[in-house]
């Protein structure tokens, strides 16, 4: 009688993965989990995540969660993803197999809507999520053919169909990414006041606190990230803004620098961009009354806008400092 193969010899996966190759997977898993528990680590001690280039940063503040949170989710499905591959590798139970990879599919999945969205919305790569991608990509691989190619469609499709979509409903206008307004002390008088800032642009808090001193103008405050709750407290919040729509604007307008003000009045809108020239303009028509200064950006309302270089600004969705 011939004897009983292991279990550990005849476990595969059900793309006909080796139980050597659900070894390696496992450890590319846990290598993974370490990876993004990692950065998740790093987001909640330094506020930052550990990334090569400036794309981690751009993708980061365009997420509706924090990057931190979003690293945490990682980690815990790549280490799900580890103890199935050490399971399947120690069973004959069709059951952790088919799990694993079901779990590899859709993590494959769900990097092609990070792809699609580093390429079409953040418009940056972040190097530190083509690297997952390329650990997701070889985790499936390790499952077998079967496996890496169902992997490589699920991946296609959901990139494609992403790439066919727009995420900013047709009648949006920057009311839709205003957190908060500030009334002007002498409404139908002050000029209404767009600002696109950011918290961690020091131009931008410059701006701010020059708007804050001066309170005859309206202001409305459409960031280009999610602020933080402590951030100018004493004002109401809109909880459905979205920043998105504040990004859009600002590339519309071929505006890759913050902060930017859109400053309407009787008749007209002026566009600035850059720290100085806001400040004057505030200075002139959100103090006390003064002598008007010549401005060589009002245009008519509805027409385009003139528009110089803004050296003291920040990159729309760089931190600066």
């Amino acid at each position: 009688m011939s004897p009983i193969p292991s279990p550990s010899r005849t476990a595969s996966s059900p793309a006909g993965a080796p139980p050597r190759a659900l070894g390696a997977a496992a450890l590319l898993a846990f290598c993974l989990a370490a990876l993004a528990a990692g950065q998740a680590v790093s987001v909640a001690v330094t506020g930052k995540e550990v990334c090569l280039g400036e794309g981690c940063a751009i993708v980061g503040r365009l997420t509706r969660i924090s990057p931190g949170w979003f690293n945490l989710l990682g980690a815990v499905v790549f280490t799900a993803a580890g103890a199935l591959a050490l399971r399947a590798r120690r069973s004959v139970s069709p059951v952790p197999l088919a799990l694993l990879g079901a779990v590899a599919g859709a993590a494959l999945a769900a990097e092609g809507v990070l792809f699609a969205y580093q390429a079409l919305v953040a418009r940056a790569w972040c190097p530190f999520c083509l690297l997952i991608l390329a650990g997701v990509a070889g985790l499936n691989l390790l499952l077998g053919p079967r496996a890496a190619l169902r992997g490589a469609a699920g991946f296609t499709a959901v990139a494609l169909i992403f790439s066919l979509l727009t995420f900013l409903p047709p009648d949006a206008t920057l009311a839709d990414g205003t957190l908060a307004v500030r009334p002007g002390t002498e409404p139908g008088r002050g000029a209404d006041l767009v600002l696109l800032f950011s918290e961690d642009c020091p131009h931008c808090t410059a701006v701010v606190e020059a708007l804050r001193a001066n309170p005859r103008c309206t202001v409305r405050l459409n960031p280009v990230s999610e602020l933080s709750p402590s951030y100018w407290p004493e004002l109401g919040r809109e909880p459905s803004y979205d920043p998105g729509v504040n990004v859009a604007a600002a590339r519309l307008l071929g505006i890759d620098t913050i902060p930017i003000v859109i400053a309407r009045e009787a008749g007209t809108m002026r566009v600035l961009t850059g720290e100085a020239p806001i400040l004057r303009y505030i200075e002139e028509h959100c103090g006390e009354p003064r002598a008007p200064v010549p401005d060589p950006l009002r245009v008519p309302w509805g027409g385009g806008s003139l528009l110089g270089p803004a050296e003291d600004g920040c990159g729309l969705l760089l931190e600066c400092d």
